[in-house]
């Protein structure tokens, strides 16, 4: 934690010289629902094939204390000059209430959370969170407009917005996944991440940097795109 919070304090200057926004991701600390056996697993000897809450409050409790210290820090530190950061988690059956002790900590700014694919990135507990302002979507299934489309749907009956916050391509149909992925993306204003920008890149995986030709061609020229679309929601925090 403290080499963590190092961190921040190292790349706040750069973040202030260059005027950008930074998007905090706090990932889930464990794997809820049998997803998958990790440290929590093994520290809290979780059960992996059955009955999968029924220790599952400690490893919460235990995430819930470490939310509220980086949070506490960031707004203490004074590195940050107590500008608070936005906070995304992604599980769907305990995201409203995490989000909600985000909310305790973080009063002033947006929070996002959501899923991983396109179904579990739209679930009805999202969107009618109130904790919760924009609902984050991830997918490595292929583009899918009318996916995203029903997004915007969601979103706009709810009063949230969206956010296509991470995608990705791999191998030799990387540059025409991306193509495919921001064009869907662009084509209905909305804003997008890709997973990822990452030196050295890796050719046949989803990470990709300046010396792959198509797949940094395509990713770049659709980025320029987005200063001539019309999105779908304001963002005034962003200014």
């Amino acid at each position: 934690m403290t080499r963590f919070f190092q961190w921040l304090i190292n790349l706040w200057p750069i973040v202030i010289n260059v005027d950008l926004n930074l998007l905090l991701q706090c990932m889930i600390g464990w794997s809820l629902d049998c997803w998958a056996s990790d440290a929590y697993v093994a520290k809290y000897h979780l059960p992996t094939t059955s009955n999968c809450q029924q220790h599952g409050y400690v490893a919460n409790d235990i995430y819930t204390l470490r939310l509220i210290l980086i949070f506490d820090y960031l707004y203490c530190n004074p590195h940050f000059n107590k500008r608070p950061w936005n906070g995304k988690l992604a599980n769907p059956k305990w995201l409203c209430a995490l989000a909600g002790t985000i909310r305790k900590q973080v009063q002033n700014r947006k929070i996002l959370g959501g899923g991983v694919g396109y179904d579990m990135s739209q679930y009805s507990q999202y969107f009618k969170c109130s904790t919760l302002d924009v609902v984050a979507i991830h997918s490595y299934e292929g583009a899918n407009k009318d996916k995203l489309q029903n997004a915007v749907k969601l979103a706009n009956a709810y009063k949230k917005r969206i956010i296509f916050e991470e995608f990705g391509g791999s191998g030799g149909s990387k540059a025409s996944s991306l193509a495919a992925y921001t064009e869907a993306a662009n084509s209905l204003g909305l804003p997008w991440m890709f997973w990822e920008i990452l030196k050295p890149g890796n050719p046949s995986d989803l990470e990709t940097w300046v010396d792959e030709k198509d797949a940094w061609g395509t990713l770049s020229n659709a980025a320029k795109k987005t200063q001539n679309i019309k999105g779908a929601w304001q963002w005034p925090e962003l200014n």
